[in-house]
């Protein structure tokens, strides 16, 4: 497929260790093991390209904040030492980047839409992150990325998207203002596609404890 797996040539073979989870995500485990239909959970955002997408570059990266944000990686598992939250090897990791043509058949965006909508995860196998690229129109697409609020809030998903964006066009951290400009031109950031709260930004992703 499409996935970002057999990207990762070349890095270490991590070993899976289980980490501590906190009191929020035993919770949220807890509730969607009694309603695993349950999609109020889910985190769905999207960012609108105006400008001809380079899907390889996307993927390497999005390949590349999987490499370094392990929580992207986690997975959820209850047994008889109780829940844990577990990490996928980064070797083992297989994320879809799917693809999807609809710059004539523009009518069937919002049967995808409402897939992304109701979306189920499975916690105890994962992937609990899911992108999809729609092309709309002559170099215009639609990014959606979804994430369960397990491993994730809304501010996060924006921290998520900028990143994004920047490891896309290859800049680091420091970003001078022609760099920042250029950016910003790469796409709009749009609030949830499903829900209109307004969205704060978070300076890292949720802490863990070892096990």
């Amino acid at each position: 497929g499409n996935g970002v797996h057999g990207l990762f040539g070349g890095c270490e073979d991590l070993k899976e260790e289980k980490y501590i989870p906190t009191n929020f995500q035993k919770r949220i485990f807890l509730i969607m093991k009694q309603f695993p239909d349950n999609i109020a959970y889910n985190i769905t955002k999207c960012i609108f390209i105006n400008e001809q997408l380079d899907l390889h570059k996307l993927k390497e990266a999005l390949t590349a904040i999987i490499v370094e944000q392990e929580m992207l990686r986690s997975v959820f598992v209850n047994d008889s030492s109780g829940v844990y939250r577990k990490i996928i090897p980064i070797d083992k990791f297989d994320l879809n980047i799917d693809y999807f043509d609809f710059l004539c058949l523009k009518n069937k965006i919002s049967i995808e839409e409402d897939k992304c909508r109701f979306y189920k995860f499975n916690l105890e196998k994962g992937p609990l992150l899911f992108v999809k690229v729609f092309k709309i129109g002559n170099q215009k697409y639609q990014i959606i990325v979804g994430v369960h609020h397990i491993i994730f809030d809304g501010w996060s998903a924006f921290v998520f998207l900028e990143e994004l964006r920047k490891k896309y066009y290859g800049f680091g951290e420091g970003l001078n203002l022609k760099d920042r400009k250029t950016v910003e031109k790469w796409g709009k950031l749009e609030h949830d596609m499903f829900d209109k709260e307004d969205v704060k930004w978070l300076s890292s992703f949720m802490p863990c404890r070892k096990l």
